[in-house]
């Protein structure tokens, strides 16, 4: 039963990135000028988010952050909820992924 939703899950996902791909004005883009670090960005800016540096950060993973260690967080509590930004697989705030929950149980099962 709980393996039963994840290819009609995937399958919504796939369409939906497929058609977010072909109407690229439908992506969230920002209203506002802000500011990040010292830099103005412009209202009506995409802002895409660069998760493969992040997670290759030597300044929050160390000097092997380029290694594979399955063991790196065994020792860790992991905030899968967007506050700390190294954790960044499921999104962060209001568009943060709504399937992270049923994701993290699906793989404790397996």
């Amino acid at each position: 039963m709980l393996f039963g939703a994840a290819p009609t899950t995937f399958t919504l996902l796939e369409w939906t990135m497929t058609e977010l791909l072909r109407h690229p004005e439908s992506p969230r883009q920002l209203s506002d000028v802000v500011k990040v670090h010292g830099y103005d960005i412009a209202a009506g800016t995409q802002v895409l988010i660069n998760i493969w540096a992040i997670q290759r950060d030597v300044s929050a993973w160390g000097q092997d952050a380029e290694e594979l260690r399955p063991g790196r967080h065994l020792d860790t509590v992991v905030d899968f909820q967007g506050q700390n930004l190294k954790f960044i697989p499921f999104g962060s705030g209001r568009r943060q992924c709504p399937g992270s929950g049923y994701v993290v149980a699906l793989v404790e099962v397996t």
